[in-house]
């Protein structure tokens, strides 16, 4: 039998642990790291963060899934619709922790479920360089809460538009639109309701 390299071990064994409460300690004691892919627009620490609109666009799933990146899109800086935070209210279908350590809120459209994207908070661990870290444990604090109680809340959330790598397998937009980071997330309604 070959050696498997520790890193592979680390992350396999983490993967069980996705949905566990202590991914962020067991991930910070196993030095994975923070999100990498455009990681300084992801937490609003990127030099195009002043030129951001942080007074909230009303939307819906319903619109957001259909934002697409611009034909000359530049994964190093924001364009069009990262310049802007959006509000909307959703269905939270799930909230999951991920290897990067963001939470990943799956969300669906209220009205059509089948409608369905994706918002994420990142770990305030990993965000020291980002004025809005405070805004990130507070949305994480509220997301661990309904997470403990299983999905199906109805939730509003605020967040920064962004073009993520395509998710529609996991439940993303078909143009990879996200709302990342979210700055604030609000349940309005328990499940079953």
């Amino acid at each position: 039998m070959r050696n498997r390299s520790p890193n592979l071990l680390i992350l396999t064994a983490l993967t069980g642990l996705v949905a566990c409460g202590t991914i962020d300690w067991t991930l910070q004691e196993a030095h994975i790291p923070c999100g990498v892919y455009r990681w300084q627009v992801k937490i609003l620490a990127d030099p195009d963060a002043e030129a951001v609109r942080f007074e909230p666009i009303g939307t819906t799933v319903r619109e957001a899934i259909g934002f697409s990146p611009p034909p000359d899109f530049d994964r190093k800086h924001r364009s069009g619709n990262e310049f802007y935070v959006y509000r909307l209210t959703a269905r939270l279908v799930a909230v999951h922790a991920r290897l990067d350590q963001d939470l990943h809120l799956f969300l669906s459209d209220p009205d059509d479920p089948e409608l369905r994207m994706i918002a994420e908070i990142p770990n305030p661990r990993c965000t020291t360089r980002s004025p809005r870290e405070q805004e990130f444990a507070a949305a994480r604090r509220v997301a661990e809460s309904l997470r403990s109680r299983g999905g199906g809340a109805l939730v509003e959330v605020v967040g920064v538009g962004f073009f993520d790598q395509f998710h529609e397998v996991r439940g993303g937009a078909p143009g990879g639109f996200e709302l990342h980071p979210v700055l604030k997330l609000t349940e309005i309604e328990p499940a079953g309701r």
